[in-house]
């Protein structure tokens, strides 16, 4: 993220940023630019590296910002299941459903008819309305993948709710 096209400040309050997840921690990891470069924790952070099928939220707080990325494109996005929550990158060029990115019962995600004991995802509700705020909250069930507060158990497992490019959590 080259400097020079972002903002920065003394204040991290005020500086552009970038969130990252940290498992460790279950939170987002924040990285400021300030005058001297993009700091975490007051600590350079220029020459970080964006893990394979991470995601990071770039958080422009005072112009719009356009960057052509680039970068290897996996031909299939392959998830496990983990014992942590991740904040992962759809590596896709396409929309994905659950189904079509193999997170199945087949493949070791845990189903529940309760939300809180199956595999569950959030999607940033502002990638298909940037009206909204917060997270779209589905569950895999027994049978199908499911929102978490839709009373009618509508099936989303073929649903292409995961646009291009778009990171999503995946919790355990």
């Amino acid at each position: 993220l080259p400097e020079d096209l972002f903002t920065s400040s003394s204040s991290a309050d005020q500086a552009d940023r970038v969130l990252t997840f940290a498992p460790a921690t279950n939170a987002f990891a924040v990285t400021h630019l300030s005058s001297s470069g993009w700091q975490s924790d007051g600590v350079s952070a220029t020459q970080a590296v964006v893990a394979p099928q991470s995601a990071m939220l770039v958080h422009v707080r005072s112009q719009e910002v356009t960057l052509l990325l680039m970068g290897q494109v996996n031909t299939k996005l392959s998830l496990n299941p983990t014992a942590s929550t991740r904040f992962i990158g759809s590596t896709s060029v396409v929309y994905e459903s659950p189904a079509s990115m193999g997170l199945t019962s087949s493949h070791g995600f845990r189903t529940s008819l309760s939300p809180t004991s199956a595999t569950r995802l959030r999607l940033w509700k502002a990638d298909s309305d940037t009206t909204q705020t917060g997270y779209d909250s589905l569950f895999l069930s027994p049978t199908q993948w499911q929102r978490q507060d839709d009373a009618s158990a509508q099936n989303l497992t073929d649903e292409q709710l995961i646009g291009p490019f778009r990171g999503f959590f995946l919790l355990p």
